[in-house]
């Protein structure tokens, strides 16, 4: 059922946008005034009713292709009048006779200029409209809202047609500083060059986002982390040499600007944007922390997530015979998980029982360790890839955990 409605709902989206469509507009307002042509022709008496007929044509064609539209229409319609006064084809142009003619004339040309600019100027305000409310008013970058939108679009895209995605959080290092050193007002200026640069580094196909205060999301369709480096250096280097102007300076600034980003590609199990931005917020966090003026990489391919309730985990050492029962889970992804443990480990593979909630048998994977970190506490943080999970296993660790959007886990390596 659900699938029929959804086909009913497309079905019908794409009849609305072939009405709004312009050469649909064409035909219909063209076969309309064919119509008319015929029945004025071959109708006679019914010059009154004609008259409303083509203002309300004239009106169409002014709101579906604006003054344009209007005039040339009216025009038509002149023309179409005027074919049927035969004292005006003599030449016989001061006939008391026409005076009807006339007036309707009058009429025709003031409905597809009145009508046809109230079109145009509607139009020009809905697309002011449109800009105020996806584009930062400063920056002239994406607003926060259309950002989200357009990373949800993009990974959708990637995801479908299996293509690259890199994502991109920036931040301006110091820039309290250049508040500090040339006020607020010149701050704005500096974001807004900041975000000119930006843009004109990046390819058309790119979207740059302002995401908050001097932090920029930049969107990146079709690019691998293997070209990301070349996009980063072109970005650089373009930073290396702007130049501010300011009403508030009296003369143009010329700024070497430093920023930091975190960045990480589209996962293969797929995200929500917010999953993705708390991957390049850690990301930009950790190269916050390691001295600014750098970017890191977000390399995990998954995911984390907070185990659900009731989900359970033991590791089976067959080579020193030890079972470890129930081990408190710090995060799981469909690729591995993450634990806690007082001592660490010596053997590399194990043997892990996991415990959906609502099966009642444990599902048996192998796994291996893939690194072990001593804690401030003294424990240990361990970190396990899967070996050999079935799709079956997947499945049901994916229905337990990975459908819930409430234990995205945000965590750092």
């Amino acid at each position: 059922m659900g699938s029929q409605k959804s086909r009913r709902v497309n079905h019908f989206e794409r009849i609305k946008i072939s009405f709004q469509a312009k050469p649909f507009h064409v035909i219909f307002i063209l076969i309309c005034l064919i119509a008319l042509i015929l029945i004025y022709e071959f109708l006679p008496g019914v010059e009154s009713l004609i008259g409303y007929l083509f203002v309300i044509l004239i009106a169409l064609a002014g709101i579906c292709f604006g003054l344009k539209g209007g005039i040339v229409f009216s025009g038509l319609s002149i023309l179409i009048l005027m074919f049927h006064q035969k004292t005006l084809l003599q030449g016989q142009w001061y006939d008391p006779g026409l005076h009807k003619f006339y007036m309707n004339s009058i009429v025709y040309v003031l409905a597809g200029v009145i009508i046809g600019s109230f079109a145009e100027l509607e139009r020009d305000l809905k697309k002011r409209l449109q800009i105020l409310a996806d584009f930062d008013g400063l920056t002239n970058c994406y607003n926060y809202r259309r950002t989200i939108e357009i990373l949800e679009q993009e990974l959708s895209r990637a995801k479908r047609y299996k293509r690259p995605l890199t994502i991109m959080l920036i931040d301006i290092d110091f820039f309290k500083k250049i508040n500090d050193s040339y006020g607020h007002l010149v701050g704005n200026n500096v974001l807004k060059s900041f975000a000119e640069n930006l843009i004109v580094s990046l390819r058309d196909i790119d979207f740059v986002g302002r995401y908050g205060g001097e932090e920029f999301l930049v969107i990146l369709p079709e690019t691998s982390l293997a070209d990301f480096p070349i996009v980063l250096e072109r970005i650089k280097n373009k930073m290396q040499q702007m130049v501010v102007t300011s009403p508030y300076l009296k003369a143009p600034l010329s700024l070497a600007i430093k920023f930091s980003a975190g960045v990480a590609a589209c996962p293969p199990e797929g995200a929500n944007a917010n999953q993705i931005i708390s991957m390049v917020d850690s990301a930009l966090y950790k190269a916050k922390r390691g001295g600014r003026d750098k970017a890191i990489v977000e390399k995990r391919m998954a995911i984390r997530f907070k185990p659900v309730e009731g989900l359970a985990i033991s590791l089976i050492d067959f080579y020193a015979k030890k079972e470890y029962t129930d081990v408190f889970i710090l995060d799981i992804t469909p690729t591995g998980f993450k634990i806690k443990l007082d001592k660490k480990l010596e053997t590399r593979q194990f043997l892990a029982r996991i415990g959906i909630p609502g099966k009642q048998a444990r599902q048996e994977v192998n796994c291996e360790i893939c690194y072990q970190h001593k804690t401030t506490t003294g424990q240990f943080d361990c970190g396990f890839r899967f070996l050999d999970i079935s799709a079956d296993v997947q499945n049901k660790l994916s229905a337990a955990v990975i459908h819930s959007p409430s234990r995205v886990f945000h965590h750092s390596k």
